[in-house]
């Protein structure tokens, strides 16, 4: 399943961010708030692409706060709006 980036809006795949929080040394609850902080940039490495607000950047971010830590409740309500891309 998908989780949509709170800043640009593009899908990033939630098992990455288990994986990612592996080989990071830290806890997919960290990567999680990182990732929703700051945006789907900051889970890669080699920063190929620069991750923007656009229009919709603070409404999935409210709605991400609004589900804290229930992450796949996030991914669940952004693919039934349609992931506001």
């Amino acid at each position: 399943m998908d989780i949509i980036c709170t800043r640009c809006g593009e899908p990033f795949d939630l098992d990455d961010l288990d994986w990612l929080a592996e080989s990071k040394d830290a806890t997919t609850e960290e990567l999680r708030a990182t990732f929703f902080r700051d945006g789907c940039e900051s889970m890669l490495s080699n920063a190929r692409k620069t991750c923007k607000r656009d229009r919709l950047s603070s409404v999935r971010f409210d709605l991400a706060e609004l589900m804290g830590s229930d992450i796949d409740g996030y991914a669940s309500l952004m693919e039934e709006l349609g992931q506001w891309q």
